[in-house]
């Protein structure tokens, strides 16, 4: 999912809010935009740019599977 990644290379690289972000690359709602990039990511964009900053493993993009 290109939104995604392009959200996930904003946050790591850029000062923009989670909003802007979303806005940025096409979402109007910051909602679903936290929704889309979990299910693809499996953390939410705030846990993702936490473990960005605080140079933690970050996960890879593969969509979540249903257990």
């Amino acid at each position: 999912m290109l939104r995604v990644e392009e959200m996930a290379r904003l946050l790591r690289e850029t000062d923009l809010t989670i909003a802007q972000a979303a806005r940025r690359v096409g979402w109007r709602s910051r909602n679903r935009a936290t929704e889309a990039f979990g299910e693809y990511v499996g953390i939410t964009p705030s846990r993702y740019r936490a473990g960005c900053s605080a140079g933690g493993r970050l996960p890879a993009f593969e969509p979540s599977l249903p257990a």
